[in-house]
Parts: structure tokens; C-alpha cells; sequence
């Protein structure tokens, strides 16, 4: 189990655990199953077996790349919407908002507002329940994150690239809030995105979904 940053809010970081110890379930289970088949194999002579072996231990290697990937790759918080939402593209956004997301949820906190990490939501890709937030809510607490960093009451690691993502962020949200759309926050990595994903996606990341 990858150790959580230091610097990333358990809000957000909780869902990569999550993705990581399904990672591991899966390819502990097929392990489990290659090592016992070929066990079989050797000792009862039970050809079955071997073919079973062999798809196993396939798997089990086809599967080794994404998990050593899902360990170490690099992670970002996205806005994700009910519908396609005009406006920036905001899908490559987001690495450094969640590099600094503890810092953020402790002073919103202090100024007795929502964390940002609670509009976070589980990714129905992933087969997980999505949890929709208005954006007429997490507006005023993006707002209150990019006055506290443009006036110097907030002081954290790369703030222009924070207050970059922010001003992205507020900029869909009022969007959204006019066009009275849900979104929610995703962790996303840095590995690409395809038409099949967006095709089999309830909500959107971008202004049209990946149709033909």
C-alpha cells in the first residue's frame, strides 16, 4: 500500500487506497490461483490444470505493469459533470490542487467552511457510487481559497499553479451553475484517456462526450 503524502488531504488520498487494495486483491487472488493449479499440475499429473496455470500466470503477468503503474504514478484532482459543461478544458488540471489539499482543507476548516476534498466522489469507471455536489456550493469555497492565496493569507507550495487550477476550477463551476449541472471531484492519473472510457462514463470531463 503506497504511504500517503504529507502534503495530500486523506479526503482524497482515501480513494487511491481503495483503487490500490483492489489492485492488490486481484492480483494476489490470481497469483494464489496460478501457484495452486500448478501445484496440482505438478504433483496429480492434472492436465487442466496446466492450462489453467498457464492463463493464470498470463494474467498475473499482463496485469503487473498497471499495478507497479497504479503504485507509482503521478495523481490529479478533476472536475467531473453530470452533462458536458462549456467552457476551459479542465481534465489536465488538478496535480498541484491535490499536492497541496491538506493545507487547503485545514484552513477552510479554520474559516469553518467545506474542505475541498469533500467534494470529492467515487469513480463509476471504476464501478464505484458517484456522489454529485451543486455548484453553487463549492463555489464559494473556491473563491475563498483564491482570495486567501492572491492576498498572501494562505501560504503553500507552488501557489501559482494552484491558484491556477483554482481560477479553472471556478471558472467551469459558474458554468456549470448556470447550466444547473452536478459535477463531483476525481482522481485521475496521468495515463491518457480513450473514446471506449468516455463511452461507458455517466458524467463527462469534457464539453462533448467522446462519441462518433
Amino acid at each position: 500500500m503506497p504511504r500517503r503524502s504529507s502534503t495530500i488531504s486523506p479526503g482524497f488520498w482515501r480513494w487511491h487506497r481503495r483503487h490500490v487494495r483492489r489492485a492488490t486483491c486481484w492480483l494476489v487472488g490470481i497469483g494464489g490461483f496460478t501457484i495452486v493449479t500448478a501445484a496440482l499440475f505438478i504433483f496429480q499429473n492434472a492436465d487442466i490444470c496446466g492450462a489453467l496455470s498457464a492463463v493464470g500466470g498470463s494474467l498475473f503477468l499482463l496485469s503487473l505493469p498497471s499495478y507497479i503503474y497504479r503504485l507509482k504514478c503521478k495523481l490529479r484532482v478533476v472536475p467531473y459533470f453530470e452533462n458536458p459543461v462549456d467552457g476551459p478544458c479542465t481534465y489536465l488540471m488538478g496535480e498541484s490542487l491535490l499536492n497541496n489539499s491538506l493545507a487547503l482543507d485545514i484552513y477552510l476548516l479554520e474559516c469553518r467552511m467545506l474542505p475541498i476534498s469533500s467534494f470529492n466522489s467515487g469513480d463509476d469507471f471504476l464501478g464505484e457510487t458517484l456522489v454529485w455536489h451543486d455548484p453553487h456550493v463549492a463555489l464559494p469555497v473556491v473563491n475563498q481559497l483564491l482570495s486567501a492565496i492572491q492576498s498572501n493569507h494562505l501560504a503553500i507550495n507552488d501557489a501559482v499553479a494552484v491558484e491556477n487550477d483554482l481560477k479553472l476550477l471556478a471558472e467551469k463551476l459558474r458554468i456549470a451553475e448556470q447550466s444547473k449541472i452536478k459535477f463531483c471531484l476525481l482522481l485521475q492519473d496521468n495515463g491518457g484517456t480513450n473514446h471506449q472510457e468516455h463511452v461507458m462514463r455517466k458524467g463527462a470531463f469534457f464539453e462533448r462526450r467522446h462519441r462518433e
